[in-house]
């Protein structure tokens, strides 16, 4: 969703992302995590709910979130208008770059936007990827069948350039992600070169809250939704997460460890080069054992994220139900597009290779708000209710904290 330049935005923002939250029956908890980023003076987008109407059409609700593009560039980093009180403020902004490629769960050796190094030349980054496609329909009962299927290959990148630089004189393409990659790969333990290149203190929070609010979709784990911005200020890269619909019990993959377990989906685990060799440094090791006592501080201690929820419950209930009354509409609006239909259905493949995709998708428009909220949810592992998820984080961190 982009709103012209010259017809001003929505405070100072002009582009923006619209999810349906499908999966997410709650319709909170990605509002609530860009909420907690923002409350943690993390660069975020900002998220809003939405009735959104096209060709006055009514369509349902949605969440609009800012896209990282410009002017959030300039707002974050830059200072606004307003902020500023200049309007002949002409902030220069970096190059935006985003992890593109999630790791395959089927095929662990196939390159992903992991952050590891593969060489000095862009087109080391632009890999072959194989795909099969099945051809698959969704039954009234939401089943799925899969009659057939053909396989074919293409070389995609695993980064995206989303914001080229404005400065002239900025390096072409990847090359800065390319030097940070190299630099990575040198397992340096010098503070100092670190904190040259990169907002550690920014990332390591990022990688707390994924942990402690289970993004099973992010960087730890299935490497990708996330942008590095090159601040040409600072001269540092900063990390920005998004995507944050797979969270709080809302996941596609199974829990791996219980019983007061912090890390319940086994995100410290998996081959992310750039967390691992930061956590390698004693100092930045303590120091994510600190923010761990923040979060449980902020967020846990006083019921803080709690009693969010319960606001956003009050604050969106009647939109919910405006919602459910026109979902079969809006779920049926494309089943004549025959590219609709293909989108889907590749839509679809993608989620069946996941070991609770199939869960994931027989359980869409079965799941009302309140029991979103409250639950009981049976039979159904890829959802767990929203209430349920917050004591058992507020449990595991108090456990991880004494221990």
């Amino acid at each position: 969703m982009h709103i012209a330049k010259e017809e001003g935005g929505l405070g100072g923002y002009r582009k923006f992302k619209l999810r349906a939250s499908v999966t997410d029956p709650s319709f909170i908890r990605e509002k609530m995590y860009y909420d907690v980023l923002g409350a943690a003076g993390l660069p975020a987008s900002r998220a809003s709910y939405v009735r959104l109407f096209v060709n006055n059409e009514p369509l349902g609700l949605y969440v609009m979130v800012d896209n990282y593009k410009n002017p959030f560039l300039k707002n974050t980093f830059g200072g606004s208008k307003a902020t500023l009180g200049n309007k002949k403020n002409k902030y220069k902004h970096g190059v935006l770059y985003q992890g593109d490629i999630a790791e395959n769960f089927t095929n662990p050796e196939t390159p992903s936007a992991n952050l590891a190094y593969r060489g000095p030349l862009a087109s080391d980054y632009d890999v072959a990827m194989s795909t099969t496609i099945n051809d698959m329909d969704a039954t009234a009962n939401n089943s799925i069948a899969i009659s057939s299927s053909s396989s074919s290959s293409s070389r995609t990148a695993l980064y995206r350039i989303r914001q080229e630089s404005s400065d002239p004189e900025e390096p072409p393409g990847l090359t800065r992600l390319i030097e940070f990659l190299e630099f990575i790969a040198t397992h340096s333990t010098d503070e100092q070169e670190w904190e040259e290149r990169f907002d550690v203190d920014m990332f390591l929070k990022n990688m707390a809250f994924e942990v402690v609010m289970g993004h099973v979709d992010g960087y730890l784990g299935a490497a990708h939704n996330y942008f590095l911005y090159y601040h040409p200020t600072t001269q540092k890269l900063v990390w920005m997460t998004a995507d944050l619909d797979q969270t709080m019990g809302n996941s596609m993959f199974e829990e791996q460890k219980k019983n007061q377990a912090l890390d319940r989906y086994g995100l410290l685990h998996h081959d992310r080069p750039l967390f691992q060799h930061i956590m390698q440094i004693p100092t930045y090791k303590k120091q994510f054992n600190r923010i761990l006592k923040e979060i449980h501080k902020g967020l846990f201690t006083d019921d803080c994220l709690r009693d969010h929820v319960n606001y956003l419950t009050d604050l969106i209930k009647d939109d919910v139900a405006w919602d459910a009354k026109i979902r079969t509409v809006r779920s049926s609006a494309f089943d004549h597009d025959a590219n609709a239909q293909k989108h889907r259905r590749q839509i679809q493949e993608k989620i069946l290779q996941l070991p609770l995709g199939s869960d994931l998708l027989a359980r869409i428009n079965m799941i009302d708000f309140h029991s979103a909220l409250h639950g009981p949810i049976a039979d159904h592992p890829s959802l767990m209710p929203l209430h349920d998820y917050i004591t058992q984080a507020k449990q595991a961190l108090t456990h991880y904290i004494a221990s």
